[in-house]
């Protein structure tokens, strides 16, 4: 009865290939299965952080005890801070351990018959859990907590819930007692508290979703119901006093410590002129199967675009991924009359035709040649995100990113949010989403192509002024870089502070 986890990278074993996308179901040894019955998610919310708690139910439908692993998503950047699994009869709390010793106690726990739970992390967004002896006909309902960050850019802040937090149903929850079901809750709720005064809250794509927002607009309630998520949720909504810096302090008296949470937004002052620029700028564009239809239909439109708002004496090729690679050109042309005509024919004939979604491949076409320093170069990716291998893409966009800043626009209601936002996080650069060829598609595309051209904002650290008695532990202690307009968050815990040695007599 033990959680694992580990900072930084935790590695297990893998989870079987045939594992279905976003179901945490996971076939054991005996080809036994533990279907989930039930999903809810609930978070609390405040300014920039939220505080997420995942409750999935689990019945065993087989003859015999059952032990299964199975795959928990997380969003990126989260931190898992609680693990607790509900059976009939008790309630088991997990504990952070050595990783070894966590494995050895519970294969104790297995071999002496008893149930174990066990919480690995094995890439930056997922985790593995092990839930062993489960009883025939016996449930379980895992709860997991994490905290996680709110996008946000000058005024429009954005959370965003992946699907797989909520999968659909392998089994009806006629087992599970109907008092423990109903201390759940509905499918997704949310409560946002906020420091400023709440504007225009939405939910775009997502219908169903109800919204009651609080007196004075400090805040708002956010439900929807029904058994699984049919897609990302995405709410979003605008601050009155956008670009403004806040702060929220959260004392724990028993403690005697208290939490800091500090958002500033740098301002730029001198930007440069985007006609004196002479970038090299990549266009990487999927045109895999799965992005026939709109997808491709909004990425043609994004490339004509783009084409015709650049700077002028920039240098640029497409480069189009599926299983394979089509280039508009051997490598980057200077942007001229020419070029500009042979690229927006070739743009013509852009089809959803080749296949997989493999983006190492283009990736490593453009990291592979040496950047030019006179022509700095930039990447601009238009994907809807269905790969398979999305921490190995992210992570070779940040090992290779020192001379290449990358930005990514996910296409369509369906697209990998987590892979898109991971990538221009990894990249140094921003993530645009587009649901269709419509979505006011030109002003997205200026505003993140000036984006590209900025100077980005490098701070040195944070001053803290630090009241007497007590010392301060900050994180990140390295502070991220920022465009204008971005958001960087500052956390710190205030403790009290050791006590002075007493001087030799």
């Amino acid at each position: 009865n033990r959680v694992k986890k580990q900072m930084g990278a935790i590695h297990g074993k893998p989870l079987p290939s045939t594992t279905p996308r976003g179901k945490p179901m996971i076939p054991t040894a005996g080809s036994a299965e533990i279907p989930l019955a039930r999903s809810s998610v609930f978070i609390e919310s405040r300014d920039f952080a939220a505080e997420v708690t995942v409750a999935q139910f689990f019945v065993n439908t087989s003859r015999n005890p059952v032990e299964c692993d199975y795959a928990f998503p997380l969003p990126m950047g989260a931190t898992v801070f609680k693990y607790e699994v509900q059976t009939e009869d008790k309630l088991i709390k997990g504990q952070v351990m050595e990783k070894e010793e966590a494995h050895n106690q519970a294969d104790d726990a297995i071999a002496q018959g008893h149930g174990t739970y066990m919480l690995e992390q094995e890439t930056e967004t997922k985790f593995k859990a092990s839930v062993g002896n489960l009883p025939p006909n016996g449930w379980a309902c895992v709860r997991l907590g994490f905290l996680m960050e709110l996008g946000a850019h000058l005024d429009t802040i954005r959370l965003l819930v992946p699907k797989a937090l909520a999968p659909p149903v392998g089994v009806r929850h006629s087992r599970i007692p109907a008092d423990v079901l109903q201390r759940v809750g509905p499918l997704f709720e949310a409560r946002f508290t906020t420091s400023f005064v709440m504007r225009n809250l939405r939910a775009p794509a997502s219908p169903g979703v109800l919204i009651r927002p609080v007196e004075g607009g400090h805040g708002a309630t956010v439900r929807l119901e029904g058994e699984h998520l049919k897609q990302d949720l995405c709410i979003e909504f605008e601050a009155d006093r956008p670009a403004m810096g806040s702060a929220w302090l959260e004392p724990s008296p028993a403690r005697g410590t208290a939490a800091a949470l500090v958002s500033v937004f740098p301002q730029i002052v001198e930007e440069p002129d985007l006609d004196d620029l002479s970038p090299e700028i990549n266009f990487i564009v999927d045109r895999s199967g799965s992005m026939s239809g709109g997808k491709i239909a909004a990425a043609k439109a994004a490339l004509q675009v783009f084409l015709r708002s650049v700077p002028p004496h920039c240098r640029f090729n497409i480069i189009g991924f599926g299983s394979s690679t089509v280039t508009c050109f051997p490598a980057a042309r200077p942007y001229d009359d020419r070029s500009l005509a042979e690229a927006t024919a070739h743009v013509d004939l852009i089809k959803s035709d080749l296949g997989g979604t493999e983006l190492i491949q283009p990736l490593d076409q453009v990291f592979g040649r040496k950047a030019d320093p006179h022509f700095p170069r930039v990447i601009f990716l238009l994907t809807d995100g269905q790969v398979n291998n999305r921490d190995e893409c992210i992570e070779f966009v940040r090992l290779h990113v020192a001379d290449t800043r990358v930005f990514t626009f996910g296409l369509g209601t369906d697209c990998d949010h987590d892979l898109c936002e991971g990538l221009a996080k990894a990249g140094g650069g921003l993530c645009k989403f587009v649901d269709h060829a419509s979505d006011g598609l030109e002003a997205i595309i200026i505003t993140q192509l000036n984006q590209a051209m900025k100077p980005v904002f490098v701070p040195s650290g944070v001053h803290w002024k630090i009241p007497a008695g007590l010392r301060l532990r900050q994180g990140p202690f390295n502070l991220p870089c920022a465009f204008a307009g971005e958001r960087i968050l500052v956390y710190g815990l205030l403790e009290p502070a050791p006590a002075a040695p007493t001087p030799a007599a």
